[in-house]
C-alpha cells in the first residue's frame, strides 16, 4: 500500500512539471511538430496559406487569433541572415490549448520572402497571402532601434536579419500576388476593432465564424497570453504610437520623404494615407 501511495505521488509529481513545461513556452518544445508529421505539412497541403509581416508588427498576435478562430495550425519555418540551421516553430495552439486541428491545412507564419522560399517554392497565383502592415517607423524602430533611423536615412542597409528594405519587398510582393487569394491587414485596424477584423479574415479564409464570440468573450486573456511569446510588450497592444514617438518631428518628416522618393509607388497606395505625419497629426495619434 505504502509503495503504491508512493507511486501515485511520483506520478503527479510528473504530470505537474508535464503541465508546467506545457505552458512553459519559453522551452519552445518540439514534440507537437513531431506529432503533426512536418513532412506531411510541408510536401501535402497545397495551396499554402502564409502570414506575412515584417517583424514586430502583430504576426505572432494573428496567428494566435487564427488558431483558435479557425483551429488550423500555424506554423514557423524560422531563418535568419546568419547561417543558422532552419528550425520549425510549433501551433501557439500547442501551448494555450486552443483546440487546433493537425487535420485542417495549417498557416505558415513568414517573416520575409526567404522564408517562404525555405518552405518550398511558393505559388504567387494559386496560393494565399495575408499581409500585416504596420507604421513602417514603429515596426522598425521596434525591431532595429536607433539603426533603423540610420539605414533609412543613409540608404545604407548594415542590418542582415531583417533590413529595412524586408518590410518594402513584403509589401511589393503582396502588391503583385493575385488579387483574389490576398488580404491585407493594417496593424491598427487589428487592435482598434478587432471583431471587425476577425470577421473580414476569417470570411476570406472561407472559415466558420462561430469562434469570434467566444474568442472576444475572453480577450484580456488571450492577449496576455500572446504577449507572453515574447516576454513582455511595450505597448501592451493598446497603443499605435510608441517608439517613432521618441524621435523628433523632424526626423519622422525625414524618413517619410525618403520613403516616398524611394517607393512612391508603395508610398502613395498603402502608406501615405495611413503614416505619413500629416495624417497621423491630424489623427492626433501623437501625444505631443
Amino acid at each position: 500500500m505504502n509503495n503504491i501511495i508512493k507511486l501515485s505521488f511520483v506520478f503527479l509529481f510528473c504530470l505537474k512539471v508535464f503541465v508546467s513545461c506545457k505552458a512553459d513556452i519559453g522551452d519552445r518544445i518540439d514534440i507537437p511538430i513531431n506529432k503533426m508529421n512536418i513532412a506531411k505539412l510541408k510536401q501535402a497541403r497545397r495551396p499554402r496559406t502564409y502570414l506575412l509581416s515584417y517583424p514586430r508588427s502583430g504576426n505572432t498576435w494573428l496567428r494566435y487569433c487564427l488558431e483558435f478562430l479557425t483551429k488550423r495550425p500555424t506554423i514557423w519555418l524560422w531563418i535568419n541572415g546568419f547561417g543558422e540551421k532552419p528550425r520549425y516553430d510549433y501551433p501557439l495552439g500547442y501551448t494555450f490549448d486552443l483546440a487546433i486541428d493537425a487535420n485542417k491545412p495549417c498557416i505558415w507564419k513568414v517573416h520575409c520572402q526567404a522564408q517562404m522560399k525555405a518552405a518550398g517554392k511558393f505559388n504567387s497565383q494559386k496560393e494565399i497571402l495575408i499581409l500585416i502592415i504596420r507604421n513602417f517607423k514603429e515596426a522598425l524602430i521596434r525591431q532595429l532601434g536607433k539603426s533603423a533611423i540610420e539605414q533609412i536615412l543613409t540608404g545604407k542597409m548594415t542590418n542582415r536579419d531583417y533590413p529595412p528594405s524586408v518590410y518594402f519587398d513584403n509589401l511589393k510582393l503582396y502588391d503583385q500576388w493575385n488579387p483574389n487569394n490576398r488580404f491585407l491587414v493594417y496593424y491598427e485596424d487589428l487592435i482598434a476593432n478587432p471583431k471587425d477584423c476577425f470577421e473580414k479574415i476569417v470570411s476570406f479564409l472561407g472559415e466558420d465564424p462561430i469562434y469570434i464570440d467566444q474568442f472576444l468573450a475572453m480577450y484580456d486573456v488571450h492577449k496576455k497570453n500572446a504577449i507572453a511569446v515574447y516576454g513582455g510588450s511595450h505597448t501592451q497592444g493598446k497603443y499605435a504610437i510608441w517608439h517613432s514617438e521618441k524621435i523628433s518631428p523632424d526626423t519622422r518628416k525625414k524618413m517619410d520623404d525618403i520613403i516616398a522618393k524611394k517607393y512612391p509607388y508603395l508610398w502613395e497606395t498603402y502608406l501615405k494615407e495611413r503614416y505619413s505625419e500629416e495624417i497621423l497629426y491630424a489623427k492626433k495619434m501623437y501625444k505631443i
